[in-house]
């Protein structure tokens, strides 16, 4: 009788056991195809640059980060262009909203000297230069900002990513989920990331491609849920190398960051080197 059970315990303790390898095989099988995440330079290379201007975004291709990603909304005169805010205050010291000023009264103000000297006669540009100039260079992750005015720049952002050849070079990203169904239906090959803040039950969009996600809403299941219906994640805002290194254990497929530096520093010194906490 004892035999019996001894041989019931360990089979039931190898099935477990077999149970235990798979999920972990599976949960390997899902994680990101990429071997490393792709550095993505938050509003360009904003720790040594303007943010939003193409020095910053030509300082990220210098320094090697996969994307740049930046801001897009509309002058009064329907112009996208690279700006954060709805107002011009913090930027270029006009007490006003983009949405009430034509580009042709912005477009020469030096919005780089106040950052420093170095960068006197930066100016904020449109889409349109950015994609000229960097074109080669850099892939381009642009954030709609859906502010009054807004609402044909998904519209004129698809456009010009398809006058200008960067539909294999380009991610379009906003809060508005509603924006980026229009991209896609507008183009299905433009990939899509919708930016989450705060906690969500994830189901899984035709319309949504990536997954850009607050650095404190990620858990293991929540990436193993995204990676299993194929779709992408990328975290923000990551500026240590620590939490860095802990989100590429992790598989994540993409970091957004003021500093990609210490993603670069993250990599050298072994990502083994910190733990997952």
């Amino acid at each position: 009788m004892k035999r019996g059970i001894n041989k019931i315990a360990i089979f039931i303790s190898m099935v477990c056991i077999f149970c235990v390898i798979s999920l972990d095989y599976n949960y390997k099988e899902v994680k990101s195809e990429e071997a490393t995440p792709k550095v993505i330079a938050h509003r360009g290379y904003s720790i040594d640059a303007p943010e939003n201007t193409i020095k910053a975004i030509m300082l990220a291709a210098e320094n090697k980060s996969d994307y740049a990603e930046f801001d897009v909304q509309q002058t009064k005169d329907g112009i996208p262009v690279l700006l954060h805010d709805k107002s011009l205050k913090r930027t270029a010291g006009i007490d006003k909203e983009l949405s009430q000023v034509n580009y042709s009264e912005i477009k020469d103000i030096d919005i780089g000297n106040v950052y420093s000297k170095r960068y006197k006669g930066e100016t904020i540009p449109t889409l349109e230069q950015v994609m000229k100039i960097t074109k080669g260079k850099i892939k381009l992750d642009i954030e709609l900002k859906m502010y009054k005015n807004n609402y044909d720049l998904p519209n004129k952002v698809v456009k010009l990513i398809e006058e200008n050849d960067f539909l294999d070079n380009s991610i379009v990203t906003s809060f508005d989920y509603n924006a980026l169904v229009k991209v896609k239906t507008l183009n299905p090959k433009i990939r899509t990331s919708l930016i989450v803040s705060s906690r969500f039950n994830y189901k899984p969009s035709k319309w949504i491609d990536i997954y850009s996600l607050k650095d404190s809403i990620i858990t293991e299941s929540l990436i193993y849920d995204i990676h299993r219906d194929k779709k992408q994640i990328h975290v923000w805002t990551l500026n240590s190398k620590y939490d860095m290194a802990k989100f590429i254990r992790l598989g994540v497929d993409g970091i957004i960051t003021d500093n990609p530096q210490a993603y670069t520093d993250a990599i050298d010194e072994g990502v083994e080197e910190y733990p997952i906490q």
